[in-house]
C-alpha cells in the first residue's frame, strides 16, 4: 500500500468520522448560542466537554500533546489554539471556536468565527468601534468564503496545491494574509494525518484528491501581515500586528460528486 492509498477511507471509517462530524457540527452551533458576556471561554469549555460526553463521543483535543482543554477559544488577535480562560467575553469580541471529537476512535475537527453582538439595544461604544467592527466582519467573511471556495473545488483529480492556491488568491483580494506555519490536514483514525494542506501553494502540485479521502481545510486569516507570535502558554498563536484574526475549518469527504462537508455549519 503506498502513502496515497493509505489516505483512502473505508465505508466503516467514513461512517464513524461522519458521526463524529455531526456531533462537532451540533456542538459548534450550541456553543455559539451559549456565548455571551455573562460567561467565559472556560465556561464554554466545560459545556463542550459535557456535550461531547453526552453524545457518546470523546474529546480529542483534551490531552493532545498535553493540550489542557476540550476546545480552543481564540479571541480577537488570537488566531488559533487559544486556551480557554476565565476572562468573560466582551461585546464585539471576535470569537473563534475550534472543536473536535472522536467516535469509535475516528475523528472530526471544525472551527467557526463570529462577532459577539450585544443583546437587546445595548450599543455602547459601537460608534467608536465601527472601523474595528468592519475589519472583524471582513476577516470573518474572508475566512468563511475562502473555505467555501476550497470546498467547492475539491473534486477527484484536483491537486491539493491548486486548492491551497485558490485560498491564497482569494484572501489576497481582501489584502489580507494567511498564516504560513499552520494549515489543514488529513483526518481519520488520528486527529492529524497526512497530508498537510497549507493556505498557499502552486497549481497542480501536491497529491491529487481521490474518492473517499477525508481532509480538513482551514483558512486562518490575518489583517496586515502573516507574522505571528506564540503566547507564553506555548499554545495560543497571536497576530504580530495585534489586529483581529479569523479562522474557519471543516472536515470534508471527497466523493464522486465533489466534496461532502461532514461538519456542516450554516
Amino acid at each position: 500500500m503506498n502513502k496515497q492509498e493509505h489516505l483512502i477511507k473505508t465505508k466503516k471509517e467514513i461512517k464513524n468520522i461522519a458521526i463524529a462530524g455531526k456531533v462537532v457540527s451540533d456542538l459548534l452551533k450550541y456553543l455559539k448560542l451559549q456565548t455571551s458576556t455573562k460567561i467565559s471561554p472556560l465556561d464554554l469549555d466545560k459545556l463542550a466537554n459535557e456535550f461531547i460526553i453526552k453524545s457518546n463521543c470523546k474529546p480529542n483535543f483534551l490531552g493532545y500533546y498535553s493540550y489542557p482543554n476540550t476546545i480552543c477559544v481564540s479571541v480577537n488577535n488570537c488566531l488559533i489554539h487559544g486556551i480557554p480562560t476565565e476572562r468573560k467575553f466582551q461585546d464585539y469580541d471576535l470569537v473563534s471556536i475550534d472543536a473536535g471529537c472522536s467516535f469509535n476512535g475516528y475523528h472530526a475537527d471544525s472551527a467557526i468565527s463570529f462577532i459577539l453582538k450585544p443583546q437587546g439595544n445595548n450599543l455602547i461604544n459601537v460608534k467608536n468601534n465601527i472601523n474595528n467592527l468592519k475589519l472583524k466582519q471582513s476577516l470573518i467573511n474572508c475566512a468563511k468564503n475562502a473555505l467555501n471556495l476550497a470546498i467547492n473545488n475539491c473534486k477527484i483529480g484536483i491537486h491539493l496545491g491548486t486548492i491551497s492556491w485558490l485560498i491564497y488568491q482569494y484572501v489576497k483580494t481582501f489584502s489580507f494574509h494567511v498564516v504560513k506555519e499552520y494549515g489543514g490536514h488529513g483526518i481519520g483514525n488520528f486527529l492529524h494525518e497526512e497530508p498537510i494542506i497549507l493556505n498557499y501553494g502552486n497549481i497542480n502540485t501536491n497529491l491529487k484528491l481521490q474518492e473517499n479521502m477525508v481532509i480538513c481545510i482551514e483558512p486562518m486569516i490575518l489583517a496586515t501581515s502573516s507574522k505571528i507570535i506564540l503566547g507564553s502558554d506555548n499554545w495560543s498563536v497571536y497576530s504580530k500586528d495585534k489586529l483581529p484574526t479569523a479562522h474557519y475549518e471543516a472536515t470534508i469527504l471527497i466523493t464522486k460528486n465533489g466534496a461532502k462537508v461532514l461538519t456542516s455549519i450554516s
